[in-house]
């Protein structure tokens, strides 16, 4: 019908002027910030980085002792027949050892990445005469 296709045409002339209006607020943006978006959600899952974001986490003094990233799924048919790019997931695994204080640090400096990632499970454990484990799971995102 004839109304129907006028809501249609007015919510895609609504969609391009919301488009326009957000590319125009992105090139705006002071180079920093985009700099910061880019590093927080990258466009490839970028491990390398997600390594060297996860070693710098390590507080001073503790040892990394071990990161483990599981295979990444890089292209998808779903995802290329969207309109909206889809957000991809790197599962890591990353042990340190250290004292009470190191690990406590590097919890917190975690919190702190700058790579968008969610701590999923996280376990503190100590032997008797011996350092403090931390092991932690989780995810670093990225844009499909």
């Amino acid at each position: 019908s004839i109304s129907n296709s006028q809501q249609v045409l007015d919510t895609l002339k609504k969609k391009s002027t919301d488009l326009s209006q957000g590319q125009k607020n992105y090139q705006n943006l002071n180079p920093q910030i985009k700099t910061k978006i880019i590093q927080a959600v990258p466009f490839n899952p970028d491990v390398t980085t997600l390594i060297k974001n996860l070693e710098a986490a390590t507080a001073p003094q503790a040892s990394t002792s071990a990161i483990q990233i599981q295979p990444v799924t890089l292209f998808d048919i779903q995802n290329t027949l969207s309109d909206h790019p889809a957000l991809g997931k790197v599962d890591f695994t990353y042990n340190v050892i250290g004292s009470y204080a190191q690990i406590i640090t590097t919890i917190s400096n975690l919190a702190k990445l700058p790579r968008l990632t969610t701590i999923t499970n996280l376990i503190i454990s100590k032997q008797q005469e011996g350092p403090v484990n931390l092991s932690v799971t989780g995810k670093g995102y990225f844009l499909k």
